[in-house]
């Protein structure tokens, strides 16, 4: 019984790894956005010479590493989920990731 858990379980995740992939970008990006209420939400950007409409923020967060204060974007656009990182201290914007669905 035990033994056929474990099979679902690993079955479920294998399966979720071959219908969405996670691919570490680390370029740097244009965004544009707007101000609502004294904080920011942005609205596009721009990787690859593309243009990408935002549809959706899901997540938004800021992050310390040492001297390097940050802010977390995590948005749909195209129907896949973007990693958008906002650097306090040099004003510059990155693409950090993507998840794509593979179906």
């Amino acid at each position: 019984m035990i033994a056929n858990v474990w099979l679902y379980f690993w079955v479920f995740f294998v399966l979720l790894y071959l219908i969405t992939m996670n691919q570490t970008i680390n370029e740097s990006i244009r965004v544009a956005g707007i101000y609502q209420h004294s904080n920011f939400k942005p609205v596009w950007f721009e990787w690859n010479h593309h243009q990408f409409k935002i549809s959706k923020i899901t997540l938004i967060s800021d992050y310390k590493q040492g001297e390097m204060k940050c802010k977390i974007y995590s948005v749909m656009a195209e129907d896949n989920l973007y990693r958008l990182t906002f650097n306090l201290i040099s004003h510059d914007w990155s693409l950090q990731s993507v998840w794509v669905d593979g179906i």
